[in-house]
C-alpha cells in the first residue's frame, strides 16, 4: 500500500514535538477546537458523504458475499479516499496558516496530554484512516442504497 500523509504509524508515531506556530499544542486549544468544529461540520463531512454515496454502488455485489478477499479496486478507492482527506484537511489548515505536518505532530501531543474530547477526536481521525472502517462504511451505504434508504444523499 502506498504511504499516505495520514498513515498512522509514520505520522502519528512520530515523537517530534509541535513547532513553529503550534509551539505548545496543549496551549493551542483554540486551533484544536476550530479543527474539531470543522471536522464535525457539514463542509468537511459533506465531502466524504458525497464520496461514499458516489462510490457505494461498486460494493453492491459485496454486500451479500461472505468473502474475506477484497478487490484491488477497493484498495484504490481507499487510497483515493485518503487523498481526499489529505486535500480537504490540508486546504482548511492552509487557510488558517498551518501545515498538515504541523497538525499531525500536534495530534501526537494530544494523544499524550490532550483533553478527553481532543483524544476522542484523534481516535476518530485515526480510525477513519483505516481500511477496515472504510470498507464497513462502504458496505453499509451499498446495502442502504440497494434497499432504497441511502445514508447519504448526493
Amino acid at each position: 500500500m502506498s504511504e499516505s500523509k495520514f498513515d498512522t504509524e509514520s505520522k502519528f508515531g512520530d515523537e517530534s514535538k509541535c513547532e513553529s506556530k503550534f509551539d505548545d499544542c496543549k496551549v493551542n486549544d483554540e486551533l484544536i477546537s476550530k479543527v474539531i468544529k470543522y471536522c464535525f461540520g457539514p463542509d468537511f463531512i459533506g465531502v466524504f458523504e458525497k464520496y461514499i454515496s458516489d462510490n457505494a454502488s461498486l460494493f453492491y455485489d459485496q454486500v451479500d458475499l461472505d468473502e474475506e478477499e477484497h478487490r484491488l479496486e477497493y484498495t484504490e478507492l481507499f487510497n483515493d479516499y485518503l487523498a481526499l482527506y489529505e486535500h480537504t484537511m490540508e486546504n482548511w489548515l492552509e487557510e488558517h496558516d498551518f501545515t498538515l505536518d504541523e497538525f499531525n505532530n500536534c495530534l501526537v501531543d494530544i494523544q499524550e496530554s490532550g483533553t478527553n474530547q481532543q483524544k476522542y477526536f484523534v481516535k476518530l481521525l485515526i480510525s477513519s484512516g483505516e481500511y477496515g472502517c472504510f470498507y464497513e462504511v462502504m458496505l453499509r451505504e451499498a446495502q442502504k442504497q440497494r434497499n432504497g434508504t441511502p445514508l447519504y444523499e448526493n
